[in-house]
């Protein structure tokens, strides 16, 4: 339990200040304290015996609007009889009218300028939309194919002997020789060391003293501790490990396999593509797989086209035919349509 310490009031009326909290009256005016009074202690030392002080905290009269003692069973300033609210609901009320103007802010006034500003910014983003949109909508040409050519290419492989190592002999392998490596590495506890780190905590580094307002002209003085923090040194164990090698047998071999051996072409300008022609050595040899590509070229009186297309359509499309053309932004060709 703190001390008692007698607080002070201002009046509103004849604007006297540090009023005493034991009296109920202006000592200038004579008004009592209204629904405007807050107590605020001037000095810590104005220590008053705790017996001093009402119990509870003053009342408000709904009659004249002035304050009467918690002890007080009629208004000492018009004699009506108790009712209304006590001091600190009279506060909360205040609190609660004062701030009520600060939440509704009055619109905000732009002069001409602030107004144009977002009307430029959506031109100049429709206009850049605008070009945007158009730099990628395919646009149609008429052109007339000019050139054709094709080519086809067949990957051979040739079963022949390699040198290759591996933990384990596979099957039709000739062994060379073998030798004990470094298979994987096995985590392993070599040993702890000792660290150290800092550990924060918090401790009272002192008390501040606070005034409660008791509502009644008094304050009641009470202790707060003040927080901070320091740092202690920790030690502890810290696991060390270390690598250690797991070592097998390792095979050096040379084994029979497929692997590349060379690519045959053929190309032409003709209608008729047809796929190259050679021999393949027997159970030594064998196709990898096979490619094909069709291009063919277009021009207009502006620009000339390169493309490539599938066989049925490229085969479709002769040197002389006019054809329809679907451009991208970039010039390349999308798609390709016999012109009717």
């Amino acid at each position: 339990m703190g001390q008692m310490i007698e607080g002070r009031w201002d009046c509103s009326s004849c604007g006297k200040k540090m009023i005493q909290g034991r009296y109920k009256h202006c000592p200038g005016c004579g008004k009592g304290r209204g629904a405007d009074v807050k107590f605020y202690v001037a000095d810590p030392n104005d220590v008053v015996a705790a017996d001093v002080p009402e119990k509870g905290p003053d009342w408000m009269c709904e009659y004249c609007q002035s304050y009467a003692p918690d002890s007080a069973k009629y208004c000492p300033n018009c004699g009506a009889p108790r009712s209304g609210k006590d001091y600190f609901e009279v506060q909360k009320e205040q609190a609660a009218a004062q701030a009520q103007p600060q939440q509704e802010s009055a619109p905000v006034t732009r002069g001409p300028a602030s107004k144009r500003a977002p009307i430029l910014l959506i031109i100049l983003a429709a206009v850049a939309a605008f070009f945007l949109i158009n730099s990628l909508i395919p646009r149609n040409a008429d052109a007339q194919i000019t050139a054709k050519a094709w080519q086809r290419e067949i990957a051979v492989q040739s079963l022949e002997w390699v040198d290759d190592s591996d933990w384990t002999l596979p099957q039709g392998a000739e062994l060379k020789e073998t030798a004990r490596e470094i298979r994987d590495y096995e985590r392993v506890l070599d040993h702890y060391e000792t660290r150290s780190r800092q550990v924060p905590e918090q401790y009272i580094s002192g008390y501040s003293t606070e005034y409660r307002d008791m509502g009644n002209g008094y304050f009641q003085s009470y202790q707060v501790p003040q927080y901070a923090t320091r740092y202690r040194t920790e030690y502890y164990d810290e696991a060390v490990y270390r690598d250690e090698p797991i070592y097998d047998t390792r095979y050096y071999f040379k084994i029979q396999r497929w692997v590349y051996n060379r690519t045959l072409t053929a190309s032409g300008e003709a209608d008729t593509p047809y796929w190259p022609e050679e021999t393949l050595a027997a159970d030594t040899e064998r196709e990898y797989g096979r490619s094909e590509r069709y291009a063919l070229k277009c021009a207009n009186d502006k620009n000339t086209y390169t493309t490539e297309l599938p066989f049925d359509q490229w085969q479709a499309l002769n040197i002389g035919d006019k054809v329809r053309l679907k451009l991208s932004s970039g010039g390349s060709i999308l798609e390709i349509t016999k012109a009717d």
